[in-house]
């Protein structure tokens, strides 16, 4: 209806996605993201916001981030880390680098008469070496 056309390709091999990255003519991609359970919130924003990742598909580009990225790679002090990553998502949401349409909510059954409790991550990922029976 606004005159917006488009031409999907789905890619197999890593190195046909990672061209096409590179490539002018690509200017939206549809992705997904999966964690780990570390919860540490640099495995994500390094791995998509640092200019020098080959995962940042925005092109996003911010020296001041870079930096307070690479601080928080390699401090080991987990409050000082938090306060890097507080830091770079006020800048990047300052910037805007991109506009994420969905988050994918995810849900569990379990039988309550049978599990005393669950743990989860961070990330809402059940850590299954926790969970307690009755």
């Amino acid at each position: 209806k606004i005159g917006v056309s488009l031409r999907i390709t789905a890619f197999n091999r890593w190195a046909d996605q990672d061209k096409a990255m590179d490539s002018d003519s690509s200017q939206i991609f549809i992705y997904g993201w999966g964690a780990e359970i570390l919860g540490d919130a640099g495995n994500f924003l390094r791995t998509l916001f640092h200019s020098k990742s080959k995962t940042n598909f925005f092109h996003y580009e911010n020296k001041n981030v870079d930096q307070l990225l690479d601080y928080a790679f390699t401090e080991q002090d987990r409050n000082v880390r938090e306060n890097y990553y507080k830091n770079i998502i006020e800048q990047i949401m300052y910037d805007i680098p991109g506009i994420f349409l969905m988050h994918i909510k995810e849900y569990y059954a379990y039988n309550k008469n049978k599990i005393k409790s669950i743990f989860m991550s961070p990330y809402g990922i059940i850590c299954y070496d926790k969970v307690t029976l009755k």
